[in-house]
C-alpha cells in the first residue's frame, strides 16, 4: 500500500525536459503537449481577503496597499481578531436622570487572549470600519529631496534639476563636539529586573515596518494581507490549463486539466505470487 500511495517513483519527462510526477504536470488538449509548472505561464486572476472572502480589483488592492479594510490580525501572535460585543451605560439624551445600555464592540484574540482594550483602543459603535489606524509620519516626506509635482512648479525638469544638483559642491563640514560627560543613570537599571516580557520581538517590529513599536503596549492591530487566485496558461498555444472558480469559497475549478485525469498512469510493483490452498 505505501508503495502505491508513492507518486515520486514513476516520473514523467515534460516538453521542457524536466521529470515530474503526473499529479504535478498538466495536458494541453489544444496542442497535446505535457506542460509543467516551470513552462506554463501563471497569472493572476484576482485578489481577495482570506478571512471575509470578499474579491477586490487590483486597482483597489493597490491602493489599500493589499490589505483587507475590515479583517485584522493580532499583533502579537498573528491569528485573526473576532469582534466581541458588550453593553455600556450611558445617560439617557431625554432624562439625564437616567442610564440606558447601549451596545459597543471590540476585538479580541480568541488565541492569546489579546484584546485592543490592552492598547487603550476605545470601543466602537459599529462592528466594522471604523477601527482607528496609525497614520505614518513620514508618508508625506519628501523623501528624495524635490517632488516632482514641486519641480513642475518652478518649470524644471527632472534630468535639469538632476544636473543643477550635481554640478554643486558641498561645503566644508563642522567637525563633531566631543561630549565628555553623561548623565548617570538612574538606579532603577541596576535594581529592578529587566522586563523584557514587556518589549517586542523582531517578528512583531518586521510585521510593522513603517512604526517598528519597541513595546508591547503599542501594538495595533494589522490589517489583514489580502491573497491571489491564480491560474496557469499554456505558452504555446495560450489556452487556460488551470482556473479556480470565481467564488472564493468554492474548491471547484472552472478548467483543470491535470495530466493524471488524462495521462496513463504507470506504477512499479512486485510481482504476487499465488498458491493454492493459501
Amino acid at each position: 500500500m505505501a508503495t502505491y500511495a508513492d507518486l515520486e517513483l514513476v516520473k514523467y519527462r515534460c516538453t521542457c525536459d524536466k521529470k515530474f510526477s503526473v499529479c504535478r504536470l498538466y495536458l494541453c488538449k489544444h496542442c497535446l503537449k505535457l506542460r509543467c509548472k516551470d513552462c506554463a505561464q501563471c497569472e493572476v486572476d484576482t485578489p481577495y481577503c482570506p478571512h471575509c472572502l470578499e474579491n477586490m480589483p487590483s486597482a483597489e488592492a493597490k491602493l489599500k496597499k493589499n490589505r483587507c479594510s475590515s479583517c485584522f490580525d493580532c499583533p502579537v501572535c498573528g491569528h485573526t481578531l473576532v469582534t466581541r460585543s458588550t453593553s455600556h451605560t450611558i445617560p439617557n439624551p431625554d432624562d439625564p436622570t437616567k442610564t440606558i445600555a447601549k451596545k459597543m464592540y471590540y476585538m479580541a484574540c480568541g488565541f492569546c487572549r489579546w484584546t485592543t482594550r490592552d492598547v487603550g483602543l476605545p470601543d466602537q459603535n459599529v462592528a466594522t470600519g471604523s477601527w482607528p489606524t496609525l497614520q505614518n509620519p513620514h508618508e508625506q516626506r519628501d523623501k528624495f529631496g524635490g517632488s516632482v509635482a514641486g519641480l513642475r512648479r518652478k518649470g524644471m525638469s527632472t534630468f535639469s534639476s538632476m544636473s543643477s544638483t550635481e554640478s554643486k559642491v558641498p561645503g566644508d563640514l563642522e567637525p563633531s563636539a566631543t561630549v565628555d560627560s553623561f548623565e548617570p543613570l538612574s538606579n532603577e537599571y541596576f535594581t529592578e529586573p529587566a522586563a523584557l516580557v514587556k518589549t517586542t520581538k523582531l517578528a512583531h517590529r518586521h510585521s510593522v515596518p513603517e512604526f517598528q513599536p519597541t513595546e508591547i503596549s503599542k501594538l495595533h492591530p494589522i490589517h489583514k494581507h489580502l491573497l491571489m487566485r491564480k491560474s496557469m496558461r499554456c505558452r504555446e498555444c495560450e489556452h487556460n490549463l488551470s482556473k479556480a472558480d470565481f467564488n472564493p469559497s468554492s474548491i471547484k475549478f472552472k478548467i483543470q486539466l491535470t495530466a493524471q485525469h488524462h495521462v496513463p498512469e504507470i506504477r512499479i510493483m512486485n510481482p504476487s505470487t499465488f498458491t493454492m490452498n493459501k
